[in-house]
């Protein structure tokens, strides 16, 4: 997260990438991912991610709300 905060997003997003290997029913992480793709402007993979979290947490709200985020900027 500290990679992320500093805006050092490649790097966060490849141990974002590796944490969600080792954790793949985790939605944190993967919202977590999502953010990172976020900020790269990678609409597809934040969506990507995104629609995965929620399948395992419907009521993720941070999660419903980048994603709603991330479709408007997608457009």
């Amino acid at each position: 997260m500290l990679l992320h905060k500093t805006y050092d997003l490649g790097e966060a997003r490849r141990h974002f990438t590796e944490v969600a290997k080792l954790r793949p029913d985790d939605e944190t992480v993967l919202h977590q991912l999502a953010l990172v793709c976020y900020d790269q402007e990678a609409w597809t993979f934040c969506i990507d991610y995104l629609t995965k979290a929620l399948e395992m947490k419907e009521s993720y709200v941070d999660a419903l709300f980048t994603l709603g985020m991330a479709r408007l900027m997608n457009k």
